[in-house]
């Protein structure tokens, strides 16, 4: 949907304990691409420790009214890789995973 590409959004990062210990708990980024997955150029870079990217993939944990939500600045669970499927709608586990939130920053 294009309403959402080059949008700015804040990245709440909560879980694993130790990304968020590594990471800092926040993240700016830029819609770069928005479908079923939604592509993310980060600002400043996440970090396993030895891999680091500027660019993420992210999917909504949860079904129903998430776009609608997400447009009105509502932070939205999401599942966070650095690893997309094959067939771009899923997620893979890739070297860096976590789970957050994502929240379109409202101009």
């Amino acid at each position: 949907m294009v309403f959402l590409e080059g949008k700015q959004v804040l990245i709440t990062i909560s879980d694993p304990w130790s990304f968020v210990t590594n990471n800092g708990d926040t993240r700016l980024g830029t819609i770069a691409a928005y479908s079923k997955v939604i592509t993310i150029s980060l600002k400043q870079p996440v970090s396993d420790g030895e891999v680091s990217t500027n660019l993420i993939y992210a999917k909504f944990r949860h079904l129903g009214s998430l776009e609608k939500d997400l447009k009105n600045g509502m932070q939205i669970a999401c599942n966070f890789s650095d690893a997309l499927a094959e067939d771009n709608l899923h997620l893979k586990h890739g070297v860096i995973n976590f789970i957050g939130g994502l929240q379109l920053l409202l101009d």
